[in-house]
């Protein structure tokens, strides 16, 4: 249907007449309903809350009225400290915002000592953090024959002081890769250890589940395992473990339900 030029222009003002009534109505509906309007001890309750820790702090990037609202906010963190000349790692706890001194660099003089017995470094090779879920903190000790190999056999509660041992690679000359995950749908903790050696180069998979007694590790068939993991940060969350894998750069997720990997 063909239309004059004038009825053109009036369809084409009641277009935009419309428009701009929605744009405005959706703009009043934002602003009604924006974070802006709350009161801001619920907007601070939200943000403190509800928001995972990590990113509060990007939460003070958004806008003054946050930056100052979460000027008090603290997050706190485990740190696994070795100090120069020492023979054993010892875990601290402290806060973000003061572990670094006006010169920007790190200070351990802060920190508040958790009372759990000391990891003990081979070679001034110092034990790593795998994860940590729910307040659990599994790290990964270098052994004795081969201060290189990394074995996640320590778990930690530090609110409470606790710790356990778990058994030992008994495999020699191997690479280790390692992760550390919670399974919401059962309340398990799991820690997944991934060996490489000269007898398994394409790599086996071990399992172990806390509060499993005299389960011990279980060794995992999977359908493929990605070539090659290496020891570099792993993510944990919704019962998954983000691992990568560094031949091909990209991310391959172990799933603690079904214990296969994934490509996401």
């Amino acid at each position: 249907m063909a239309f004059s030029d004038k009825e053109e222009k009036l369809k084409g003002s009641k277009l935009l007449q419309n428009t701009s009534t929605s744009r405005l109505r959706y703009e009043g509906f934002c602003s009604e309903n924006s974070m802006e309007s709350l009161n801001s001890d619920i907007i601070y309750t939200i943000l403190s809350d509800h928001v995972p820790a990590s990113s509060v702090l990007n939460c003070k990037l958004v806008c003054k009225t946050w930056k100052t609202l979460l000027s008090g906010y603290k997050v706190g963190l485990i740190f696994l400290v070795a100090l120069r000349g020492e023979t054993d790692a010892q875990l601290y706890y402290g806060y973000y915002e003061e572990v670094m001194n006006d010169q920007g660099q790190f200070s351990h003089e802060v920190l508040t000592k958790i009372n759990l017995p000391p990891i003990q470094m081979v070679e001034d090779e110092q034990p790593m953090i795998v994860g940590s879920c729910n307040g659990l903190v599994c790290i990964s000790v270098p052994e004795n024959d081969n201060p290189f190999i990394y074995d996640p056999v320590y778990i930690c509660n530090p609110t409470p002081g606790e710790c356990i041992n778990l058994p030992k690679l008994s495999q020699e000359h191997c690479h280790i890769v390692s992760g550390f995950g919670y399974l919401p749908k059962t309340n398990e903790y799991e820690v997944v250890r991934i060996y490489y050696s000269y007898a398994n180069p394409s790599g086996k998979v071990q399992v172990y589940t806390l509060g499993n007694c005299g389960g011990g590790w279980r060794n995992i068939k999977v359908k493929d395992i990605p070539i090659q993991f290496y020891n570099v940060p792993r993510v944990a969350g919704n019962g998954v473990i983000y691992f990568m894998d560094t031949l091909k750069w990209r991310v391959v997720t172990f799933d603690l339900a079904d214990e296969n990997f994934r490509l996401p």
